[in-house]
């Protein structure tokens, strides 16, 4: 499986520094499983409501990753 690029990352997540960039590439995750870790943080009550189990592997870290995450408010 290919790395992710920054284009691809920045299409899922929007912009991102280059940390956060970098350590999303290292989990070795695909665009699918990126999606899904973002659509698990948008609205992860919607989806344990369609009796969804918690994400595993690469997406449920990617999930903690992300959550972690905290990127500057838009007037910064």
């Amino acid at each position: 499986m290919s790395v992710l690029s920054r284009t691809s990352i920045t299409a899922v997540l929007g912009p991102v520094g280059e940390d956060i960039a970098a350590q999303v590439a290292g989990t070795g995750a695909s665009e699918r499983e990126l999606a899904e870790a973002k659509a698990w943080l948008d609205n992860d009550e919607a989806l344990h409501d369609a009796l969804r189990t918690f994400p595993k592997g690469r997406v449920a870290e990617l999930v903690e990753l992300l959550s972690a995450y905290d990127p500057l408010p838009e007037d910064a």
